[in-house]
């Protein structure tokens, strides 16, 4: 479980420089970072809804970021 933790946080920081430019890349960094924190204060109270909730969530979200994850476009010379 840590393992796999560990290896999407180090990917996390190697694959920001694909997402954002370099220029951006500390400030979308802090930016994601106190989404992440803040959506996780609530991981608590999301645990004690009733069941189909929880999964209703996680397929709706994974199906969100896959369909996100099909508009990344490739980096160009003029991205930097």
């Amino acid at each position: 479980m840590t393992f796999g933790s560990a290896g999407q946080f180090g990917l996390l920081y190697f694959a920001h420089l694909d997402f954002f430019p370099l220029v951006f890349g500390a400030t979308t960094m802090g930016f994601c970072n106190i989404v992440a924190r803040f959506v996780t204060i609530f991981a608590p109270v999301f645990a004690e809804v009733a069941y189909p909730v929880p999964a209703i969530t996680f397929t709706s979200m994974s199906i969100v970021a896959a369909i996100l994850a099909t508009q990344v476009r490739d980096k160009v010379k003029s991205f930097y």
